[in-house]
């Protein structure tokens, strides 16, 4: 298996990364908000659940 980074992202990232902005219902912006993406918290939750394992990845540091 050939992976340095998780497929795991925020909200953020998958509005940048597809065409389906203008049609999305949530705000992709809040973190809490009731209008706010719910991947954000699934991506945090995924990285805190995994700190471990992914502790010694360069790709994944936050410098």
């Amino acid at each position: 298996m050939l992976g340095s980074k998780p497929y795991a992202a925020s909200s953020n990232y998958i509005n940048k990364m597809s065409d389906n902005s203008d049609t999305c219902r949530y705000d992709v912006k809040q973190k809490t908000d009731p209008k706010a993406s719910p991947f954000n918290p699934l991506y945090w939750d995924f990285s805190l659940r995994n700190v471990e394992k992914l502790r010694g990845n360069p790709r994944l540091s936050q410098a």
